[in-house]
């Protein structure tokens, strides 16, 4: 089965890339305590303010309570835009992109979602939300660079490159199901526990 033997013969790439997504999101965390003007450029308001700029209809229907909508409306663009647009096409013309585009996400991440910024009532609800997106966008990295590794390593580049998109799509039933998971939540989250008024 292809899972079984990416994972086998993979295992180790896909251990480190969960070790450099977390200490991306670390390094990010701990940047603003020492880079004051961060603090006040991704300040709770301004991200506030850009994401209502961006995805306003999403919030409106968080915001009325239609948690079923809501996970619709955030599913399509973690998917789409999260994982699609900024990981897994541009890898496909570009080697090795999606784990740049991916571990520059977790960074900024740490540094959004400082401790610095926001405080712990806000976070250790929004966590579990970071956790879940945060898998299915490593699902996406994964293949990718592996696809590339394996295209540099091959004498027949065209059947190994056509293999690897192959791949990287069939890996797209663990990025839907950590992302729906997330998505889920974070509906739940902004409904039930968070005030977003």
């Amino acid at each position: 089965m292809l899972y079984k033997e990416y994972f086998r013969r993979y295992l180790g790439v896909f251990l480190i890339l969960q070790f450099v997504s977390l200490f991306s999101f670390l390094s990010g965390n701990l940047i603003v305590g020492v880079v004051p003007f961060l603090k006040e450029a991704f300040s709770h308001q301004n991200v506030r303010q850009n994401v209502l700029n961006f995805i306003p209809f999403v919030y409106k229907l968080i915001k009325e309570g239609n948690i079923f909508m809501g996970t619709a409306g955030i599913f399509i663009i973690n998917l789409t835009m999260g994982s699609f647009i900024s990981i897994t096409f541009p890898s496909f013309i570009i080697p090795f992109w999606g784990i740049f585009s991916g571990l520059l996400r977790f960074f900024l991440w740490g540094i959004i979602f400082s401790l610095h910024i926001r405080d712990f009532s806000f976070m250790k609800s929004h966590y579990l939300t970071l956790f879940l997106e945060g898998k299915g966008y490593i699902f996406a990295m994964f293949p990718v660079y592996v696809m590339w590794y394996e295209f540099f390593k091959s004498e027949n580049k065209r059947e190994v490159y056509f293999k690897g998109i192959k791949t990287a799509f069939l890996f797209y039933i663990f990025v839907i199901i950590f992302l729906l998971l997330g998505a889920f939540y974070e509906a739940f989250e902004g409904i039930y526990l968070l005030d977003l008024n």
